[in-house]
């Protein structure tokens, strides 16, 4: 080390070299301590996007660190700790969640967010929905389902995920909501937010979990909408209230099976009569909200075939792969997006299966009719379809009878002929109606029909019959939405994907460079020239332009992060010290 003897003028300080000491006031690092200098201790931007990349695939940053140092050989030979890792990282994540949807909504014309927050500018409930999921409404917007969820961020905010199904039978996201908490107001801001982001339709049924909160949310807002409690938390309750797992079983039979109102009230009280719980409190509220959840007084309304909120639930299975308690909000919405893009990419498997493939045809009775339906519904529809049709064996016409311009199939099913079903049919034979509602309730012929049409040799499907909602012409109604939808690219998902793409070709270099010593130095030496060459003619600055948002959608002041929620289920958050991240 090189002293100095500082020299005092009257201007001030002014250092000049007066002796030269040739040796150093302090031992030199040893090789095992080269990589704690501060000199050495440098993330280069390749490390830190890939990093990046890693993070918001849900990979900790301490399983990040571990794998680059497996490449390198061992954790003495990277050239950075994991505190210097830990503190490139954060310092690169400085975009607020709501210049996040503001980057989004400037690159989605059909992109809609609303929220409100406290007057210190805490973020009290947030919601949003893209330009797809505005149009799926429009297309399966029918039956809806929504659930809110616990233990997904370290704030213990509510999720509140709107869900449909699509022509593929698999769920599509209409929209996310974090709510501050779950009271009334919090779900009647939330209801409100969906309704005014799908222009105020409503759909025709939707299926919840029977919070109390909620019931009185959809009184008010959707007074209209048959409501559905979901299945799986009325089994739950009376098994947890009656202390009994048979009850439970012989609950499902009533919550399923379709049977008069006068064989329900029967086999009811014979329930309570066997289960002595006549008295039980849990029952009687149960019986109260029969309507809800009994198929007895529900079948005719179209569900889409829900009769749970395990399609919200599906999703979130998902997202708690890509989220930690670490997270900040912006983090925690983004990884909803990685989500949501996953449930797409299924989707767009499906089309592709239904459009590009054929399926095994040939494996029911009504052979014109079975071909004809593999090119109208979409191949997990097409499945379903066929599944009624392998059916209509097992019933025969008894009696046929005449009623102004309609006939009367009376079905018996064998070896039951106690069993029967009227099948309602026009003259013309376009229109078909039987009585177990099993159409207006799935949207798919039922058996009796199909054994209806077979008996009446009818060898083309009538277009009554076949619902739109499950075709795959169905996702080519709304070619707007679609197009803008297909237009939309996040420029943080492009700079991810070029540099993908490279990191991919770059993995074969690196296999090929490391086989021997002279491939070494031959990838090294032009590895070394194409990065000059980049450096050149490329102005990349210390992060980049990554995360920079347009100047004209920032806002004048930022949302931050919400307040910590104390709601049911927060405290359990596995991995959570109950801390704002």
């Amino acid at each position: 080390m090189w002293l100095f003897e500082l020299s005092l003028t009257e201007r001030g300080v002014t250092g000049y070299a007066n002796i030269f000491f040739p040796f150093h006031s302090h031992s030199l690092a040893s090789g095992r301590h080269k990589q704690y200098l501060w000199s050495n201790r440098v993330v280069s931007l390749g490390c830190l996007q890939k990093a990046k990349c890693m993070k918001k695939s849900g990979i900790r940053t301490c399983h990040i660190m571990s794998y680059m140092a497996e490449l390198v050989g061992g954790y003495d030979k990277t050239p950075f700790t994991i505190k210097d890792l830990y503190n490139r990282m954060s310092s690169t994540s400085n975009v607020g969640f709501k210049g996040y949807l503001e980057h989004k909504a400037d690159h989605d014309p059909g992109f809609y967010d609303l929220f409100a927050y406290y007057k210190g500018k805490r973020l009290l409930h947030l919601f949003w929905a893209d330009a797809k999921s505005r149009s799926d409404y429009e297309r399966y917007g029918h039956a809806i389902a929504f659930n809110s969820t616990y233990k997904t961020n370290s704030f213990g905010k509510p999720l509140l995920i709107w869900v449909g199904i699509n022509n593929h039978f698999q769920t599509c996201i209409l929209g996310f909501t974090i709510l501050d908490n779950e009271s009334t107001a919090s779900y009647m801001w939330a209801t409100r937010a969906f309704l005014a982001c799908m222009k105020g339709v409503l759909p025709i049924t939707i299926v919840t979990d029977g919070d109390s909160a909620i019931e009185k949310t959809l009184k008010e807002l959707m007074p209209n909408v048959t409501h559905r409690l979901c299945y799986w938390d009325i089994h739950n309750n009376a098994i947890s209230h009656t202390k009994d797992p048979s009850f439970g079983k012989q609950l499902t039979n009533l919550v399923f099976r379709y049977y008069t109102e006068e064989e329900f009230e029967r086999r009811w009280a014979a329930l309570l009569t066997h289960f002595d719980v006549e008295d039980n409190s849990y029952v009687v509220s149960l019986y109260k909200s029969r309507k809800s959840w009994a198929e007895t007084f529900l079948r005719g309304n179209f569900f889409c075939g829900m009769t749970t909120t395990q399609r919200s639930e599906g999703f979130i299975a998902i997202l708690k792969n890509k989220v930690n308690q670490h997270m900040k909000m912006y983090e925690f919405v983004r990884a909803l997006d990685m989500a949501l893009s996953w449930v797409r990419q299924r989707e767009a498997k499906d089309e592709y299966e239904s459009l590009h493939t054929i399926p095994q045809l040939g494996k029911t009775n009504l052979h014109n009719i079975e071909d004809e339906l593999s090119i109208i519904y979409t191949r997990n529809m097409f499945f379903r379809v066929r599944k009624q049709m392998s059916k209509e064996g097992n019933y025969t016409v008894a009696t046929i009878d005449v009623e102004d311009d309609a006939m009367i199939l009376k079905l018996e099913k064998y070896p039951h002929p106690g069993t029967r079903r009227s099948v309602y049919v026009t003259d013309d034979r376009q229109l078909f109606a039987c009585e177990c509602q099993y159409f207006l309730s799935f949207g798919i012929p039922c058996r009796h029909i199909f054994a209806a049409i077979k008996h009446l040799h009818i060898t083309q499907m009538p277009k009554s019959l076949i619902l739109t909602q499950w075709t795959i012409d169905a996702t080519q109604l709304l070619d707007v939405e679609n197009d803008s939808y297909a237009r939309y690219e996040d420029r943080d998902v492009e700079e991810r994907a070029r540099f993908g793409g490279i990191t991919s070709k770059m993995t074969e270099l690196a296999y090929l460079g490391s086989r021997t010593h002279y491939a070494y130095e031959i990838a090294n030496y032009e590895i070394d020239r194409i990065c000059a060459q980049l450096r050149n003619n490329i102005q990349i600055g210390e992060e980049g332009s990554k995360d920079k948002l347009p100047l004209h959608r920032q806002s004048d002041f930022n949302i931050l992060n919400p307040y910590l929620s104390k709601n049911k289920g927060t405290a359990k958050m596995k991995g959570s010290n109950g801390g704002v991240a």
